[in-house]
């Protein structure tokens, strides 16, 4: 009987643990489309390199377009955000899996 348990215990945590992503997939994509129209519509260009270093943001792009500061400040965290809780999702998996692979 508990080894039927194990394995459903398992497949809650599996299908749990998708769920979750899905959700903050969805959350992160309809956050940062929001912003995206924003840039396209007012036609702002930067790319991935001014995301990742917020000096170069600063120096490059405030400059360019001062009136969407706050609105490029908030893209760039959520961008930076979805990267930090994708990547501690998927290392909390793969503790998870070695963990239950070792039962």
């Amino acid at each position: 009987m508990s080894f039927f348990l194990a394995i459903h215990l398992k497949t809650y945590l599996i299908i749990s643990i998708v769920g979750i992503l899905l959700i903050l997939n969805v959350f992160f994509r309809m956050r940062i489309l929001k912003y995206y129209k924003i840039f396209v519509k007012n036609n702002i260009q930067f790319d991935s390199s001014h995301i990742l270093n917020s000096r170069k943001m600063r120096e490059e792009i405030h400059p360019r377009y001062p009136a969407y500061i706050d609105i490029l400040d908030a893209f760039v965290y959520n961008i930076k955000l979805s990267i930090i809780l994708a990547m501690s999702l998927i290392f909390i998996m793969l503790v998870i899996a070695y963990f239950v692979n070792i039962n």
